[in-house]
């Protein structure tokens, strides 16, 4: 129903006035009278030191805004930097790169040395050696595209002189840090090979000296293949822990449960193939256990000492019995 009584005016909003906005002169003077006010602290006359740091905050704003400005140019120059006449230029600096002779670490650290320690009261070499021949080499090289990836690959095919072993011997993880850059244009599966038989990689991961399993007369289980090694040849330096598709996402089962890449028994199965590798030696009769150390060459199988069984390793591949260790 329609109101029979039409709603009659507010006197007080009929007296209300428009809220007037701030006059902006006014704000500008008050503005400038805060600064004025301010001014004596933010640039005290007796205070150079205090003007100094005004100054250099000004400077490193000035500083921080020309970086953001030219962030998007830059982004427009790497674009740039892949297409046309530049990406023309950038496929024959690598091939220029590629065929650059590999600037050697384990060249740079003799070299340091007879600078810089042979000459003092104990010519002794040490990870300062390497350490200043790694930067050398990483600073000033021509081979930066060879060493860089030898860098990539030394993140990922680890070893550390915080092993105690190791810190004894730096002219032996030179060595080592070479079959990366020896192998940075190569195969992977090569470069896989030739860290698996480095002494280096030996000591870090325990595979140098690993035997087979023994048994007492009974076959009752005496010792057991070390499986430090291949634990980490599968986890950290090729599939990982679960299996993935394409694209790097994860493979599911039909649970929607991530899929291992191995499991426990694949490891031990692993473990046997990397038993009987030692100290290479050119003795006729090398001693598995004691024959003296060689940490520059690759290690060597020792065949009585090597898992000749039937082995089931990742991916279900089965490698036959008696193949010897090199075919394993």
């Amino acid at each position: 129903m329609a109101d029979l009584y039409p709603a009659q005016p507010d006197p007080a909003l009929a007296d209300a006035k428009p809220v007037e906005t701030a006059d902006r002169s006014g704000e500008q003077a008050s503005l400038f009278g805060t600064l004025r006010h301010l001014w004596p602290y933010i640039w005290p006359s007796d205070r150079d030191d205090l003007k100094m740091r005004v100054v250099w905050s000004m400077l490193l704003l000035l500083v921080a805004k020309v970086a953001t400005l030219s962030v998007p140019f830059t982004f427009k120059w790497a674009i740039d930097a892949l297409t046309g006449k530049r990406q023309a230029e950038l496929n024959a600096w690598i091939a220029a790169q590629i065929a650059l002779a590999p600037s050697l670490h384990l060249n740079a650290i003799d070299e340091d040395w007879r600078t810089y320690t042979a000459v003092g009261e104990n010519p002794q070499y040490s990870q300062q050696n390497r350490q200043a021949a790694w930067w050398k080499i990483a600073l000033n090289s021509p081979d930066q595209l060879r060493q860089r990836m030898a860098f990539a690959l030394s993140q990922i095919l680890v070893v550390s002189d915080t092993n105690g072993t190791l810190f004894n011997n730096s002219r032996a993880m030179a060595n080592y840090y070479d079959l990366l850059v020896k192998g940075a244009f190569g195969n992977f599966r090569q470069v896989l090979e030739d860290v698996t038989l480095s002494p280096i990689m030996g000591v870090y991961l325990s595979s140098l000296r690993n035997g087979k399993a023994t048994f007492d007369g009974r076959g009752t289980l005496i010792t057991a293949a070390d499986e430090n090694y291949a634990r980490e040849v599968m986890q950290l330096f090729t599939v990982g822990l679960v299996q993935l598709q394409p694209d790097g996402t994860l493979k599911l089962d039909p649970a929607g449960v991530p899929i291992p890449t191995y499991d426990n028994k694949t490891i031990t199965e692993m473990a046997k193939v990397f038993t009987g590798f030692a100290f290479a030696s050119a003795n006729p009769n090398p001693n598995f256990r004691a024959e003296a150390t060689n940490y520059l060459q690759p290690m060597m199988l020792y065949p009585a000492f090597h898992d000749d069984s039937l082995k089931t390793i990742i991916g279900g591949v089965t490698l036959p019995a008696n193949q010897g260790g090199a075919k394993d």
